[in-house]
């Protein structure tokens, strides 16, 4: 599989020079530490070969191909911990569009909804608000949208061969079993409204066999533990999840939008079968000084036996802030607030900008676990106080 995918990505590299070429990129490295002395150093290159050709006066084919290798070295009490390095395919696609209409196959990048810090419907990415960079890895997938003249659009995708979890998933998807779903997006007023669906098999056998669920999983390792005795029944390979996602933003004085999203196991032995998020959010801009951005959402989680239920709830504030300081210099502030846990997030970033160059400095200040629902990867080193400093170059 590795050595097709490996040919695959040969053959749609050489493929690109028949268009028009353009290599670009980034690199970036970082340092971070907190107050447990626990450091993490790192490096990152994202190498990009994109094209454009207009294949005739309404329809152009691009495409782009793109890689991520990344290395780090952990760090614990100043004796190494561990290191880590890969290089892996970051986008693979390839895209026919006109004005109304695209279709993109590849390893591609599929997100939508209003919601910016908290998202409900952050279904096939793990874009994270403390990332400056926004990186997220992307899914193989045929997606194909439409748009009308009114601005009414209809998305339908498929996915296949995507088999680590994604979004808020704990549960891998079947490996021999296609994704598929859909949205539609249509103008309300002032704004617009959503609706959205994904179908999938999740991989049950493989996540009750591993017992090492996140925290955020629809049920804990205990009670997969009570399922297991012997005897007590068969476990299919996989069972169907149904999500359906609710969406709408509008724009009167202030932004204000909602994102809710109802996720569905159907196996009944599950004992949180229904899981239920929500997020209300506002935004304004501020007329002081060079503009001060504002946004805060409200975010709600229930699980539970039924739809209608509410066994487990976790509720979570937050609130961002940026302010530029002019051309080259902004400051931005974010906060979590964990209404279950009586916990605070808190981080603050001060970010310079040139043509080619970014430099990022982050402050936290957060508790000694971090146990936000959201972000259970990568969080280990954003516990406790520190800081973490990222450098950036754009080619």
């Amino acid at each position: 599989m590795k050595r097709t995918m490996r040919f695959a990505c040969l053959v749609f590299t050489a493929s690109l020079y028949a268009l028009n070429p353009d290599f670009h990129g980034q690199i970036s490295g970082w340092g971070t530490m907190n107050d447990r002395h626990d450091t993490q150093l790192g490096l990152r290159a994202i190498p990009v070969l994109s094209a454009f050709e207009p294949v005739s006066e309404s329809w152009t084919l691009d495409a782009e191909v793109s890689f991520q290798g990344v290395q780090w070295w952990q760090f614990e009490e100043r004796l190494t911990a561990g290191q880590s390095g890969e290089i892996k395919p970051y986008r693979l696609w390839l895209r026919l569009a006109s004005g109304q209409f695209e279709a993109r196959i590849g390893l591609q990048k599929i997100n939508f909804g209003p919601a910016r810090l908290i998202r409900p419907l952050m279904w096939f990415d793990q874009l994270d608000p403390r990332d400056p960079l926004q990186l997220t890895d992307g899914i193989y997938a045929l997606l194909l949208r439409y748009t009308f003249i009114n601005n009414t659009n209809i998305w339908v995708w498929a996915l296949a061969g995507n088999h680590e979890t994604k979004g808020w998933e704990s549960v891998p998807t079947r490996k021999d079993v296609p994704e598929w779903g859909g949205r539609l997006q249509v103008p309300a007023g002032p704004g617009e409204t959503g609706i959205s669906f994904h179908h999938r098999e999740a991989d049950i056998k493989s996540m009750l066999s591993d017992f090492t669920l996140p925290g955020n999983a629809l049920f804990t390792a205990e009670d997969a533990a009570s399922v297991l005795q012997p005897g007590a029944f068969s476990i299919p390979s996989s069972v169907s999840e149904n999500r359906l996602g609710l969406d709408s933003r509008w724009d009167i004085v202030i932004g204000f939008w909602t994102e809710c999203a109802l996720v569905y196991l159907d196996w009944p032995v599950l004992p949180l079968s229904w899981q239920k998020m929500c997020t209300a959010g506002m935004d304004y801009t501020f007329g002081t000084g060079n503009g001060l951005y504002c946004q805060a959402e409200h975010f709600y989680l229930a699980l539970s036996e039924h739809w209608n239920g509410r066994d487990t709830e976790r509720q979570l504030t937050a609130v961002s802030v940026n302010y530029p300081l002019g051309l080259l210099d902004a400051v931005s502030a974010l906060f979590f607030y964990d209404w279950d846990e009586q916990a605070g997030y808190r981080f603050l970033t001060w970010q310079r900008t040139t043509d080619r160059w970014q430099f990022h400095l982050i402050g936290f200040w957060n508790p000694d676990e971090f146990q936000m629902v959201q972000f259970q990867h990568s969080s280990a080193l954003f516990t406790g106080k520190g800081l973490q400093a990222m450098l950036v170059f754009n080619f």
